[in-house]
């Protein structure tokens, strides 16, 4: 699966990028969105699916299909503002999608996001649309499975929306160097090699760094009580001799890190979310490596702690310390 930003679509390429994947997954009779009498803009579609939600057993009846976009590139279906608050989006669609159930308009809802979307989450907006609308068949398409779609329809997709390559995450790295280094810190870290001694490297004012880089004082405490405790036995470990293929490969994976997040700096508003894109690129298309995901945050927070990752002077062409 491809890493794409669709954060970085408009409203109106979202619902042309939904409307080209729902012609592949429904069918080409897909009307595409457009405002209806009651103020919603909608995709419909009737008939019996090509393939949704699966081939095996495709939905039949009318479909109604909305998009909803946002530009927050670590949105998430769990946010209050989306699936559970009183004013939420899906809180101001139930009676719409009500409406058009009793008017024997709407057989099957599907909602599509560019949020990431959680099991749990998706269990409980479906079954609250389901049991506030009396809509039997509810589904949620959130960035995960959107992605796979893009994937599966490169030809349809780029000739709708030909800047969708440009939306392709820019931070998108070789997974198995760093699960090898993962596994080796681990076992590290497991058998307290190190543990309790302090990291020694101090190469600028870390407020100042914080400062040069957006991140917030806030996360940079979190950063010490969560992750910091670990420095001492990751410093230990990569200055061991024994360990020089290793420490080579963090190298290059910081430089690798450091070249993307630089080049694609302006995307993000704060340096914690560049963390989170990171661990998302890696962690979204790798089981092994979700399961990793506490530790992943504690190398990237050394690596910054370190200033092997962000900026550490006014002048980003200055390298030394």
């Amino acid at each position: 699966m491809q890493d794409y930003r669709l954060h970085t679509l408009s409203d109106e390429e979202f619902e042309e990028l939904v409307g080209v994947l729902c012609r592949s997954e429904l069918g080409t009779g897909t009307v595409v969105f457009s405002k209806g009498p009651d103020g919603g803009r909608d995709g419909r579609f009737e008939g019996t699916a090509e393939r949704f939600p699966s081939k095996t057993a495709p939905w039949s009846g009318k479909f109604i299909i909305q998009a909803k976009h946002t530009t927050n590139p670590v949105a998430s279906c769990s946010d209050g503002e989306f699936g559970t608050n009183k004013a939420s989006v899906v809180a101001k669609e139930i009676p719409r999608i009500k409406a058009l159930k009793e008017k024997d308009e709407l057989d099957n809802y599907i909602l599509f996001t560019n949020r990431k979307l959680s099991g749990g989450a998706d269990s409980r907006i479906r079954k609250r649309i389901s049991e506030e609308s009396g809509v039997k068949n509810v589904q949620l398409v959130g960035i995960e499975r959107l992605s796979q779609m893009i994937t599966l329809n490169p030809v349809d997709v780029r000739k709708a929306i030909p800047r969708l390559a440009e939306t392709r995450g820019p931070l998108r790295f070789y997974r198995q160097d760093i699960a090898s280094l993962l596994d080796a810190i681990r076992a590290v870290v497991c058998a307290g090699e190190g543990a309790g001694k302090s990291a020694s490297f101090v190469y600028i004012d870390l407020d100042r760094k914080n400062e040069l880089n957006g991140l917030s004082d806030r996360f940079f405490r979190y950063m010490q009580a969560v992750s910091s405790p670990y420095f001492g036995q990751l410093e230990v470990f990569l200055a061991d001799p024994m360990n020089r293929e290793l420490a080579d490969s963090y190298d290059n994976i910081t430089a690798d890190f450091n070249h993307r997040v630089i080049v694609h700096r302006d995307d993000f508003a704060a340096f914690e979310a560049v963390f989170q894109q990171i661990h998302d690129s890696l962690t979204d298309q790798d089981p092994d490596l979700k399961r990793k995901s506490r530790l992943i945050f504690t190398l990237l927070h050394y690596m910054y702690w370190a200033c092997d990752l962000g900026e550490k002077t006014d002048d980003p062409t200055n390298t030394s310390s």
